[in-house]
């Protein structure tokens, strides 16, 4: 059975990222619950963490980000 498009996405950085973002309007003023949510979604689906902690994400994200302000230049 394929996954729904929105568990899909979480494979990507920059999926991951949004789902993040998003989850965050669930959670506001709390970015480790929205992090846990969004990870806890991934690690159902595939049964393993795409991210050590909410640290390394947040270095993956910033990371992400600067990489694609760079290629928009």
């Amino acid at each position: 059975m394929p996954l729904e498009k929105h568990l899909q996405r979480l494979i990507t950085t920059e999926g991951f990222i949004q789902a993040f973002w998003e989850m965050s309007s669930e959670y506001p003023g709390s970015q480790e619950k929205a992090y846990n949510a969004v990870e806890e979604m991934y690690q159902d689906n595939f049964g393993t963490r795409k991210y050590s902690g909410l640290e390394s994400f947040r270095s993956v994200m910033y990371r992400y980000l600067k990489n694609v302000k760079k290629e928009k230049k």
